[in-house]
């Protein structure tokens, strides 16, 4: 059996939480990001966005659903002459969580890489192609190497990182700043993640600064929100 647990023992379960609360605020932007284009049909950008932020949900769902399962503690009895000896561990299947994990990281790269293509847009078909391959192989081949996936994530992050601070240069207003700060955080969450096997507590801390991430995020979506209703109304 592969060990691939690197939460500390008193954390088991509430990662779950936190992670619940991400799928939320993506779901919410995603949803608004899709009404936006039901309104805007000639705007594909908005539907590229609700696409990629939908993707990000799906693949914490499929990462709840896997250490759901993860974290489920069996007892186990032993009968010893007349004493009676209770064992807890925690029972998971190795296949149904290596599968768990591959689509987790998949869809979480194709995500992000949809947000990449939304700041990138002039991009050659074949290079297309050739992104959707590496995204595929480098999720299938890097299962046990964790780091290499969240390392792919940061540099995604990076790309689109740039695009979003030149956005900021430009327009100088405080959504832009929001959603450069949050893409920002969940960047730092992914060198966290990188770090956990050399300490179990560095998981908390990734997922804290990941939480921290994506509700940046939501708040500013919602001055995205907020502004633009308000230049409408004017």
């Amino acid at each position: 059996m592969i060990n691939l647990i690197f939460s500390p023992q008193w954390f088991f379960g509430k990662d779950i939480l936190i992670d619940v609360v991400s799928i939320l605020v993506l779901l919410f932007i995603s949803f608004f990001a899709w009404r936006f284009y039901a309104l805007n049909k000639g705007r594909k950008s908005y539907a590229l966005l609700a696409v990629s932020f939908l993707l990000l949900a799906l693949s914490f769902c499929s990462k709840v659903l896997t250490n759901f399962t993860l974290y489920s503690v069996k007892e186990h009895k032993v009968q010893l002459g007349l004493q009676t000896f209770t064992f807890q561990f925690i029972n998971y299947s190795d296949n149904f969580f290596l599968f768990g994990t591959l689509i987790y990281r998949l869809l979480t790269i194709y995500g992000f890489y949809l947000l990449y293509s939304l700041y990138y847009k002039k991009q050659d078909k074949t290079m297309i192609f050739m992104m959707l391959y590496f995204i595929f192989v480098s999720t299938y081949f890097t299962w046990s190497a964790y780091y290499l996936f969240h390392l792919t994530v940061f540099f995604l992050l990076l790309f689109i990182l740039f695009k979003l601070y030149c956005n900021c240069k430009m327009t100088k207003d405080l959504p832009a700043r929001w959603l450069f700060v949050s893409f920002a955080t969940i960047a730092l969450s992914q060198l966290f993640f990188m770090f956990i096997r050399m300490e179990e507590e560095l998981y908390v801390v990734a997922e804290g600064v990941q939480l921290l991430g994506y509700i940046i995020l939501l708040v500013g979506f919602l001055m995205v929100l907020y502004y633009g209703k308000k230049k409408v109304q004017s």
